[in-house]
């Protein structure tokens, strides 16, 4: 399997790495790593474990990526990476090089990976929304983009949220959720009503603010906003059912705090709706227990 690695012509191209494990289906992540590399005109790196006790499974397993990507997309060039070093460790050091890093959501590596790595993770579903047959490669996409916008969510994961929908000629959603534990709408002919109306509008207003470089620089991206007050995970997941891609930025409320209350990008990540995206920060922030910004009320809620 060594022999399947990348040639010298392969390694001057860019190339999205996708992990495949022995015990895991891989076909649902390739189907998307091919389709992927096809449209940003990239080959694809199957990263795949030296493991002696599962020498077998691992040959099984890259011969099932190999036949599921020849058949969704047969002109993609397909390598095996065989790599002596944990899973996690290879995925970490392959996504210093790679566009994108693409994991099955079974994988046990999605937690370490979206917090490592230095490329955007895609953690794909078992099954995922797939255009109509027949359709024009480059025709509207009926699906639209999704991005997670919080108070703290940095500009380069808006921006790939842009750019991603801009290239699919699909649309965008982006979505803020809020909540104020002191605002009680069940409270009667109180002043309640008021204070949520001036909250939200708040949130709109700065959800606004957050787009608007990216309206600029991307005018054909019909973007869309959604405020809502909600739990933050619990919306997404029933949003994005209908999503090509969710975008979301890196965690960064601290090991301490998501023991409290599990940051949303872990949710989704674990059980994801429809392929997610994790970008990570223009300035990696070192991991800790506490967090890397002010945090407020509403992270305790996921």
């Amino acid at each position: 399997m060594r022999s399947d690695g990348p040639t010298e012509d392969q390694r001057r191209r860019g190339w999205i790495a996708a992990v495949v494990e022995p015990e895991i289906s891989p076909a649902a992540a390739m189907r998307w790593a091919v389709r992927e590399a096809r449209r940003r005109d990239l080959d694809v790196r199957v990263l795949l474990p030296d493991d002696h006790r599962r020498h077998l499974g691992c040959h099984r397993a890259f011969a099932v990526a190999l036949s599921v990507a020849r058949q969704t997309e047969p002109d993609v060039v397909v390598s095996a990476v065989v790599v002596d070093q944990p899973i996690e460790r290879a995925g970490l050091a392959a996504s210093a090089e790679a566009e994108l890093l693409v994991l099955p959501a079974a994988s046990p590596h999605v937690d370490g990976a979206l917090m490592s790595a230095h490329c955007p993770v895609v953690v794909v579903p078992d099954e995922a929304p797939t255009p109509r047959p027949g359709r024009p490669r480059h025709s509207q996409d009926p699906f639209p983009v999704m991005v997670a916008v919080g108070p703290a969510t940095g500009s380069e994961v808006i921006e790939f949220a842009f750019a991603e929908a801009e290239a699919r000629s699909a649309g965008l959603l982006a979505v803020r959720t809020w909540h104020d534990p002191l605002i009680d709408l069940s409270a009667p002919l109180g002043r309640q009503a008021g204070r949520w109306d001036v909250a939200h509008e708040a949130v709109a207003t700065e959800l606004d603010q957050q787009l608007s470089l990216c309206r600029l620089a991307y005018p054909d991206v019909v973007a869309e906003e959604l405020v809502v007050d909600d739990h933050c995970a619990d919306l997404l997941v029933a949003v994005a059912m209908h999503a090509r891609l969710l975008v979301l930025g890196r965690p960064s409320r601290g090991a301490l705090l998501d023991s409290v209350a599990t940051s949303p990008a872990r949710v989704l990540a674990r059980r994801p709706p429809c392929p997610v995206v994790v970008v990570p920060p223009a300035q990696p922030a070192k991991a800790g227990w506490l967090p890397a910004r002010r945090v407020g009320v509403a992270d305790l809620r996921s």
